[in-house]
């Protein structure tokens, strides 16, 4: 058994891929295998969703009526044009429709096809890069344990761009090529802000590595990403924070961030804001109650906190962003938006139980049932029997 703080203090190159640690063309089609799996199986639940979609408003309807996507392509025309005077509150981050306004003007398309292309390129690099940082059952229980990572990689949102672009910094990390990953994890962080906490966890383990110049590397290049970001919100709306202000005025009630452990879940839970039906409330209940116990399993076992710390940087991230989830002050979207939140974190979750992960196919196939079902559901209103009847209609005119 390894002791703990050796791997903490560990400079050596990461060991555990062992066939991808290879140079040039070999080791880019050995981890082009490994993510392909994954690829092929989140591919075809979003062709799935895609084509149930038909059954409701129509696959662009549904993307334009997703999370905040009519928001988002709001501030994409306003970056295309320059005229910033539609936007009075600035609270979304703007990594989203900066690569929206890119992606509108190289592939001369709207907004709406701009953002679902983003999204669902985003969630395929997900499922691939998780079987590349960890294995192939965790990228496939990745991808069917949580209905979110489908419904906002098919219908849009700020959660699939964010994931994938974590994703490659931890990859990046994992190179140790710190600089880089601290600028990823930055353009992660103005997509949604709680990259910020990679770039944390990124700082402390290269200090307690006493890896000064590694460590100066990646201040200076997330600093960087971070400065060249707020310089636009400085000069349309006099003020660099302005998207940590707009947060502050409409989701923390004018306070701060956190508060006392779990008091803005309790709170949602109370009032069930953004919060649609019995089941989806239960859902979202057996997310917290998932995560609680998987940290608490992997935090209070030697051997699971040795392997979920084998990677400092990324154990160290999912102690502070898990904590962060918990201390969460929003009272009206604590508990509400708790899957999409736990995104980042869940694949670093289930490796350190990978050897429990059970290998059964039939199992994978029936949670990816459950995933489409509650995509359909949440995103168009389809319940499970009609979505089952928009199947059988679809594969058998």
């Amino acid at each position: 058994m390894e002791n703990p703080s050796i791997v903490l203090n560990s400079r050596l190159p990461d060991q555990s891929w062992g066939r991808l640690h290879r140079p040039g063309w070999r080791w880019a089609r050995a981890a082009f295998v490994r993510a392909l799996p994954a690829v092929l199986l989140t591919a075809t639940l979003a062709a799935v969703c895609a084509l149930l979609a038909c059954l409701g408003p129509g696959y662009l309807e549904s993307v334009s009526r997703n999370a905040d996507n009519s928001a988002y392509a709001l501030i994409a025309g306003a970056i295309r044009s320059g005229h910033f005077e539609e936007i009075e509150t600035v609270i979304r981050f703007w990594g989203l429709p900066y690569a929206v306004a890119l992606t509108s003007l190289i592939l001369h398309v709207g907004a709406y096809p701009a953002i679902a292309l983003i999204s669902v390129v985003s969630i395929l690099a997900s499922a691939g890069l998780a079987a590349v940082l960890w294995s192939r059952r965790v990228a496939a229980y990745f991808v069917v344990t949580n209905y979110t990572f489908l419904q906002f990689g098919v219908f849009g949102g700020a959660e699939s761009l964010f994931l994938a672009l974590l994703l490659f910094s931890l990859w990046v990390a994992r190179r140790g090529h710190w600089g880089w990953a601290a600028i990823v994890a930055a353009a992660a962080t103005t997509v949604r802000p709680l990259g910020c906490l990679a770039l944390l966890a990124y700082g402390v383990t290269l200090l307690h590595q006493r890896r000064y110049k590694s460590a100066l590397a990646a201040t200076l290049g997330g600093s960087a990403v971070l400065i060249l970001y707020c310089v636009p919100l400085y000069i349309h709306f006099g003020d660099p924070l302005a998207n940590f202000h707009g947060y502050q005025a409409t989701n923390w009630n004018h306070g701060w961030p956190i508060t006392f452990p779990f008091g803005g879940i309790i709170a949602n839970f109370r009032t069930r804001a953004n919060i649609h039906g019995p089941i989806m409330l239960g859902a979202k209940v057996a997310y917290v109650a998932a995560h609680v116990t998987l940290l608490a399993g992997a935090l209070g076992s030697r051997e699971r906190r040795t392997r979920l710390f084998l990677r400092p940087q990324e154990g160290m991230f999912v102690c502070l962003y898990s904590a962060f989830m918990f201390l969460y002050n929003a009272p009206e979207w604590a508990l509400s938006i708790y899957p999409r939140l736990l995104l980042a974190v869940f694949p670093m979750l289930l490796d350190v139980y990978r050897v429990r992960l059970p290998r059964s196919r039939v199992l994978v196939a029936a949670l990816a049932f459950l995933a489409v079902f509650f995509t359909c559901g949440t995103s168009f209103g389809l319940g499970p029997l009609l979505a089952i009847l928009g199947l059988a209609k679809l594969f058998h005119p």
